[in-house]
Formats: C-alpha cells, sequence, structure tokens
C-alpha cells in the first residue's frame, strides 16, 4: 500500500471584488483575477505545503497563480476544464442583492433546494456534480506516486468534499470553504482500491 496528498486549494480573494465593494456576486464562470489580497492569501496558504505536480481550473482566478507557482518551482501544471465553478447561466457575474429585486422568489428557492433550482440559463447541480465527480475520480487513478496541488473554486471544492465525506449532495452549502481554503486529502493505493480520507479542512498554518 502507499499513500499520497492531494491538497485542494480554493483561489484568493478576486480583483473585482473591492470594486463592488464587497458585495456578493454569482461568479462562476465569470473569468476574475486574483487582487493583490488574493495573491497573498494564495502564497501564505502554499508556503507549508510540499506538493510535486499541480491541477487547475483555467479559469484566470485559478490558473494565472497555478503557472506563476509552476515557473517558480519548476513544476508541471494541468488544466482540466472540468474543474471550473458552476456556470450560473443568466445570474453568473451579477448582484445576488440586484437579483434579488426582480427574481427573489426564483433566488429564494434556488437557496433553499438548489438541486432542484437551477439558475435562468444555467448549469445544475446535478450536472455540475457528475462533471466533478467524474475528474476527481480521474486525478485520484493518475500520477499516483505525486503529491498534488489542486487550484479550485468554492464550488468545486464542496462538491469533492461532500462527495469523500458521502454527505448528500442537498448538504454542500453546510460545508464553508472561504477564500484559500485548504482541504488536506490523503489517499491510500491496496492492490485496486482506493481509499480517500480527509487530513484537514480549513488554514494549514
Amino acid at each position: 500500500m502507499h499513500k499520497r496528498t492531494l491538497y485542494l486549494l480554493r483561489h484568493g480573494r478576486p480583483e473585482d471584488q473591492g470594486g463592488l465593494q464587497d458585495k456578493a456576486i454569482f461568479r462562476g464562470k465569470t473569468n476574475s483575477l486574483l487582487s493583490a489580497q488574493g495573491w497573498q492569501q494564495m502564497q501564505e496558504a502554499v508556503a507549508e505545503l510540499s506538493f510535486n505536480h499541480i491541477i487547475s481550473s483555467p479559469l484566470q482566478r485559478c490558473a494565472e497563480f497555478s503557472w506563476h507557482l509552476a515557473r517558480e518551482k519548476k513544476l508541471t501544471v494541468i488544466e482540466y476544464a472540468e474543474l471550473a465553478e458552476i456556470d450560473f447561466g443568466l445570474w453568473d457575474g451579477q448582484l445576488i442583492d440586484d437579483i434579488a429585486m426582480h427574481s427573489d422568489q426564483l433566488l429564494k428557492a434556488f437557496w433553499s433546494d438548489p438541486l432542484n433550482n437551477t439558475p435562468p440559463e444555467g448549469e445544475s447541480l446535478l450536472d455540475f456534480h457528475n462533471r466533478v465527480i467524474v475528474c476527481w475520480n480521474k486525478i485520484i487513478q493518475t500520477n499516483l506516486q505525486q503529491d498534488t496541488l489542486i487550484l479550485i473554486h468554492g464550488g468545486v471544492q464542496k462538491i469533492i468534499l461532500a462527495h469523500l465525506l458521502e454527505m448528500p449532495l442537498t448538504a454542500i452549502h453546510n460545508i464553508e470553504v472561504p477564500y484559500a481554503c485548504c482541504s488536506a486529502i490523503n489517499i491510500y493505493y491496496n492492490e485496486q482500491q482506493i481509499k480517500a480520507t480527509l487530513k484537514h479542512h480549513g488554514s494549514l498554518s
């Protein structure tokens, strides 16, 4: 039996957050850059981690830091489109307060039961879950000897953690994943069996 560690790391604070005076938006496919604070958060988050491979979402708030880190450490990066954040459709990039003004009932339905209430023209939670978990299974079955840093989004991290902990999909909002939050997952390989366990969730510093 051998073991590897995968570090799931959410991106730091995006660039346009301050410009919105910290008002929340549906940031799914919206391709924001990291803010200066976000860069610092990410640098602090990886400072004590040991890894020899990097995987990333292709969206800029993850990928830009991933490639910078790879050049610095002389490592490789693989981008997986399946690790992009959920697509909120017509709500994507919009202020949540604005959506509440014109689509209050739809928004309340989404918050209370996201599994059965998808934003207009958006990606369903089930479709999101399926694409992320297919990619997750591919990741844990490849590069078996490499401890790996995986730069992703809050929604993607929640999906993987809920899958790992065998939580119902309806409970993913019960998991808090702040900016630059790191989840350390040990993967154990024993003959044909693969066992994943959550070692740590939150700041590793």
